[in-house]
């Protein structure tokens, strides 16, 4: 009698990574993260080398930087331009006059880009970009990425999408932009006039105390009193009688004159009205404008940048409202829809951000900060910061285990 042993066969899914946190596997081989990586099962040095496809390239060789484009070429960043997924010499890409413009080259001469999208027939002498969109008329005002008709008004100015007739109106830019009439504010949201019977108090809409002169009454917490009745002052929100507290912590000189702080500045030595003012490098404005390295911002051409110094910056785009400080200490202005600014990167498209890396959320899986291309469509998902298959592969307290299968 023939006896037949039967042979269990244990298949394992492939072990992508280990339980220690910082090791994976490329192939049979053990490396770390982030200082090797894995490309096309051949282990390399991160910190010299990269990826590209299926090659390794190093990164700067005889002192030229190297970079990678679609996963295809690898070209001189500071010669070359990739684009889509072609590489180009940037002395021919000048000389035939072309320009990238939504991952194709175009010639300059066809039309212009705007924002990354190629608008054919457009003139770069006459016409500007207003985000992605071509203004081709005089008669059109860009604000911020949205084309506004201003033929019947021309003097219309921006705030925020809109416009505004800055006689009549002016624009409150503390996020987000409203318009208001001229005289009115806002109080967390809601408007009220400055010359009504209403004072804002932290928040709170408060009736005024003296009705003849918003001047005359003051907040304390969310409560008002008369300033000028010199029997109540306000301490850490909190009205005491003045009696009880020494007149020097209310009450100070600017100038020839007594202020008091609750409700007054001091300009160079002129009092302004902290509700409805502000004070720039001496001069006293409505705290409708713009106040930047002590002079008022025209906001319509700069952006004040704030880093070790604080200056004015001409727009790169009509539409830039922010500044990035990069790496070489320098700023450069963009708009806070459409970019976003890092210390690495500087300025970059908006996007999905997995660390300091753009992904695709329907295509990549992210892990606390650790990128895994197409995990998504492969079925991954995240132990942590690593990833396992869902198909084969479990994640439990101690780290990912394999499924044994019969």
């Amino acid at each position: 009698m023939q006896h037949y042993s039967l042979i269990l066969i244990l298949v394992f899914c492939f072990k992508a990574f280990d339980t220690d946190a910082r090791k994976y596997w490329c192939k049979l081989v053990k490396y770390e993260k982030p200082t090797s990586g894995c490309c096309a099962e051949v282990v390399y040095n991160t910190t010299t080398s990269a990826c590209c496809g299926t090659k390794i390239y190093d990164r700067s060789r005889d002192h030229i930087d190297y970079e990678c484009c679609a996963d295809i070429h690898v070209y001189k960043r500071y010669e070359q331009t990739c684009c889509g997924s072609v590489v180009r010499n940037n002395i021919d890409i000048d000389l035939e006059a072309d320009i990238c413009c939504d991952n194709k080259f175009h010639p300059k001469t066809e039309g212009v880009c705007c924002d990354n999208t190629f608008h054919k027939h457009g003139d770069k002498n006459r016409h500007s970009c207003c985000g992605k969109l071509l203004n081709d008329n005089n008669n059109k005002k860009c604000c911020n990425g949205k084309l506004h008709d201003i033929s019947l008004n021309p003097a219309k100015t921006c705030c925020g999408i809109e416009t505004y007739n800055n006689s009549t109106h002016w624009c409150d830019e503390r996020d987000p932009d409203i318009i208001l009439l001229l005289g009115q504010e806002t109080c967390y949201g809601e408007k009220y006039l400055t010359n009504e019977t209403k004072i804002c108090c932290h928040g709170k809409l408060r009736k005024l105390i003296n009705k003849t002169t918003v001047n005359d009454d003051a907040c304390c917490g969310t409560t008002t009193y008369n300033s000028k009745e010199n029997t109540m002052t306000c301490d850490n929100n909190q009205l005491v009688p003045i009696g009880n507290m020494p007149a020097e912590t209310f009450l100070k000189m600017c100038g020839d004159r007594s202020i008091n702080e609750n409700i007054q500045g001091c300009c160079d030595g002129t009092p302004f009205d902290l509700l409805n003012q502000i004070c720039c490098g001496g001069t006293i404005l409505h705290k409708s404008k713009k106040c930047c390295d002590g002079r008022e911002l025209d906001t319509a051409k700069y952006v004040c940048c704030k880093g070790d110094t604080i200056e004015q910056q001409v727009k790169l785009q009509p539409n830039s409202d922010e500044c990035c400080l990069l790496k070489n200490g320098s700023f450069q202005t963009y708009n806070r829809k459409y970019s976003e600014c890092s210390l690495t990167l500087g300025v970059a498209p908006k996007g999905y951000r997995c660390g300091p890396l753009l992904y695709n959320k329907s295509t990549d899986l992210c892990c606390q900060g650790i990128l895994f291309k197409n995990g998504t469509l492969q079925k991954r998902k995240c132990c942590g910061v690593k990833s396992y298959d869902t198909q084969c592969q479990e994640c439990q307290h101690d780290g990912i285990i394999d499924l044994e299968t019969w």
